[in-house]
This record gives structure tokens, sequence and C-alpha cells, in this order.
């Protein structure tokens, strides 16, 4: 589950085998992974509804990273991991091009995108509750970075074409709030990525304010007293 490869994660983390990053797919992230990066996916045994990916990386000299990983993959088995595969060469370099790209992909198929920003120690209680926001009936599938407390949450589109516009938007609306709501609990911060234009116009896609708000625009209005370098594209219009 995407609890469970969030805490094994973690645990792997602090450990002398800990990889240079880690990210954790929920089951929709992880079959995007599957249909997108074939020769890198193909055997991760991803059929069950529900089977989340602990992807980690790790290089350096061969000896050492091979103890690294001998140390990984045992852990990861310990904390329930299904199964363990180690990809190389221009496969791993397909898998981490794909974790850089995969927000702009998926979101030409979502109705909305969150970028949440936490402390490290609180993605797995930030994860665990936006999992129950649902728009729709539908909860978000998850691509988490625990070691930096940042998730991306993404809501497909709806497969319903009879909900009207307004009843969407609405929708859309009172998911963000929650999201929100979740992230300033744990002293963080919610970003909308993607969302549609007719939901975007009715908020700041930056969120709340920060207390610097004030530093900031003055700050802009120093270095950019005509207001050309693109105006409105940040928080509050700045």
């Amino acid at each position: 589950t995407v609890a469970a490869s969030i805490a094994a994660g973690r645990k792997l983390l602090y450990t002398s085998a800990a990889p240079l990053g880690l990210h954790c797919a929920s089951s929709g992230v992880a079959r995007w992974l599957q249909s997108s990066v074939q020769a890198a996916s193909q055997d991760l045994g991803l059929g069950d509804e529900g089977t989340a990916l602990c992807l980690s990386y790790f290089s350096g000299r061969a000896k050492a990273t091979k103890r690294r990983m001998d140390e990984a993959t045992a852990l990861l088995i310990s904390e329930g991991a299904n199964a363990v595969q180690r990809i190389e060469g221009d496969a791993a370099s397909g898998i981490l091009r794909w974790i850089t790209d995969v927000p702009m992909d998926i979101n030409l198929g979502s109705n909305l995108v969150i970028k949440v920003s936490v402390r490290s120690k609180s993605a797995a209680p930030v994860s665990a509750e936006c999992a129950d926001i649902a728009i729709f009936g539908q909860g978000p599938d998850q691509l988490t970075d625990p070691g930096f407390g940042s998730l991306r949450l993404f809501w497909p589109e709806s497969e319903d074409g009879s909900i009207r516009a307004s009843g969407k938007d609405q929708a859309i609306l009172d998911a963000i709030q929650k999201v929100r709501r979740i992230a300033h609990q744990y002293q963080g911060s919610a970003v909308v990525e993607h969302c549609p234009l007719s939901v975007k116009r009715q908020i700041d896609v930056w969120g709340d304010s920060p207390d610097s708000l004030k530093v900031m625009q003055a700050l802009k209005k120093r270095f950019d007293p005509d207001d050309i370098l693109n105006p409105g594209r940040f928080l509050r219009g700045i």
C-alpha cells in the first residue's frame, strides 16, 4: 500500500543503505509508469489494485552500491514488499526521466493536481489524510517523496459526462480547501498545479499568503517597478 511504501521508505532513508532519492507511487501512478516505461516496469508486479511502488535510487562505486542495494532489498522485504527488482542502465535512466516528467504527463488526464510540501516526518499522516479526499467518489493517486516531505496528488477526470460544470467546479474547490486545511495543520503548503480554468479564476493557486508577502511585494516593486516580469504569476498577483 502507499502507507506501507512510505513507512518502509522512511525507514530505509535512515539506515546506512540510504539511497540518493526515494519516491512512493500509488497504484494509479504506477500503472502510468507501466504503460510509459515498459522496459523498466514490466516485471514490477502491479496487477493488484492498491499495490504501490517504492522507487529508490543508488549510485557510486560498484561494490559499495551493491552492498547498499543488498541491505535495502533485505529491509524492504522485511517491511512487507511483495518483490524487489533492480533496474540499471537505460531502463533506470528512463524511470528517473519519468519521475521528473510525470506531473506534466498526468496533468493531461486529471481534474486536479496539487503539490503539498510538509516536513518529512509529516509525509505519512498527510498522505493518509489526503487519500480520503474524493471528487465524485474518486480519491487521488499519489507520488510522494517522504525524504523531502513532498506529495503530488492527482484526481483523474470524471467518467460521468452528465455532471454539470458548476457541480464539478464546486467539488474541485471543496477538495482544494480540504487539502489546504490538512497542509496548514502540518505547517506546510499546498500549490494547485493543475485545475479547470473556471476553478483557477476563483482561487490563488499558490495558497495562503505568507507573513513575508509585504517584503516580497516590496522587492518586486524595487527590482521591477514597471511590472513587466511575469506580472500576476506569483502570490497575490506579484
